[in-house]
């Protein structure tokens, strides 16, 4: 085996062993995060900081897609929507409104 072989050879398992190394810290990050281990696949394994990016936008995208899944859930059960009326003033409502929002009915 000539030397330019041996070093290509040598290379080749560096990088291998620096993907497992990412794929395990990934592994890790996932979990911590209480991510699916699934959401691997969907990774960018280049370099240990564009892998880190890649879970923090995986993230992102999960918790915002379970977000508009949660919203659309709501909204189809007629349920208030998570925030709806934190900046509500209740005393400007009439007992009508009140009482609709309280209980659930609709105002009329």
């Amino acid at each position: 085996m000539s030397m330019d072989e041996r070093e290509a050879l040598l290379k080749k398992r560096e990088e291998e062993v620096g993907r497992r190394e990412l794929k395990a810290l990934a592994r890790e990050t996932l979990a911590q995060r209480g991510l699916s281990p699934e959401a691997e696949s969907m990774l960018d394994y280049t370099d240990r900081e564009k892998c880190l990016s890649s879970i923090d936008r995986t993230e992102k995208l999960v918790r915002q897609e379970a977000a508009r899944l949660l919203e659309k859930h709501l909204a189809a059960q007629g349920a208030p929507l998570p925030g709806a009326g934190a900046f509500l003033d209740e005393d400007a409502l009439s007992d009508r409104e009140y009482y609709a929002m309280k209980l659930g009915g609709t105002a009329r």
